[in-house]
């Protein structure tokens, strides 16, 4: 498995690399590269890959058993978060931190390595659920760090993406298919959106000039990331197939695929927008892409084993 995904792998490192030279050479503006991306490259993406689903009625609960799940790590990590982390704004990147994850550029070519091309239509309406959390709950959490109520939900309201979303899956349910030159258009869209959204790491490791780990933050999110949102997951899995049976065994793969992914790049483009603390939330991506890149190799094929 590390054999296949080694590519992948060294791609994140990269660009993480790239990022954090440019930022030392030079004075990059974060909250310009995360407009570019917010409301550029993400409605196009993600409202391009939602398109080309096929959505059927075996399927659909897959989304909103992500959802539920993310939502679930999420609350229950800002909740640890507001009693075991000093810094009081920094705990509203714990929702998306822990409940949202890397679910494309990371968890899509893990998909493709682990349970093939066949399948990875399935595993992409699974991470809808995903996609839709940070969007919504997670996103606002990370705007309510410095806005009130109201205006957290204002900015969550003009988020682009879910009017991608929305139109996307519009598209695909009426079967209307993506005509060839928009089709290269969102190959291309999406190729700058995965550069810009793992470079964003290194540009905001890069612009902190006095470096320090909060290990508090770190401890919470990785937490949530990695232990709850697996360990839910798992749960969920056997209590369907103790009493349920809805899910197949590749949906429940598909499903813990999606609960082992790092944190999403996408955390940092978020903090960099609403003035959150950018550098923390580039941390936390780091170090849970550089755990999962050492750890999953050996650990995900041990979990797909005992949920298929």
């Amino acid at each position: 498995m590390f054999h296949q995904l080694f590519p992948t792998f060294l791609s994140i490192a990269l660009l993480v690399g790239l990022g954090y030279v440019l930022g030392k050479l030079h004075q990059v503006d974060l909250k310009s590269v995360a407009f570019l991306l917010i409301y550029g490259f993400v409605p196009v993406v993600v409202g391009g890959a939602v398109a080309q689903l096929t959505f059927t009625p075996e399927v659909l609960l897959l989304p909103v058993v992500g959802f539920a799940l993310c939502c679930v790590v999420g609350f229950i990590s800002l909740w640890l978060g507001r009693r075991l982390v000093d810094d009081k704004i920094a705990v509203y990147l714990l929702p998306i931190a822990a409940g949202s994850g890397n679910t494309g550029f990371f968890g899509l070519p893990v998909a493709l390595a682990l349970l093939g091309n066949d399948q990875v239509g399935i595993y992409m309406i699974s991470y809808l659920g995903t996609v839709i959390f940070g969007d919504t709950i997670g996103y606002y959490y990370v705007a309510r760090g410095n806005l009130t109520v109201k205006d957290a939900l204002r900015r969550v309201s003009r988020l682009p993406v879910l009017y991608g979303m929305a139109i996307g899956f519009v598209l695909s349910i009426m079967q209307i298919g993506l005509p060839a030159p928009l089709m290269k258009f969102w190959e291309v869209a999406k190729g700058a959106y995965i550069c810009l959204g793992i470079m964003l790491v290194g540009l905001a490791l890069a612009n902190q000039r006095h470096f320090k780990w909060d290990y508090q933050l770190i401890g919470v999110g990785l937490f949530g990331k990695f232990i709850m949102l697996p360990a839910i997951a798992l749960l969920i899995i056997a209590f369907d197939k103790a009493f349920i049976n809805f899910l197949s065994p590749i949906m429940a793969q598909c499903l813990m695929v999606v609960a082992v992914c790092p944190i999403a790049a996408n955390t940092t483009a978020y903090a960099a927008q609403n003035d959150m603390p950018v550098q923390k939330a580039a941390s936390l991506v780091m170090i849970s892409t550089v755990l999962a890149i050492v750890v999953l190799p050996f650990v995900l094929p041990i979990l797909l084993s005992w949920v298929s």
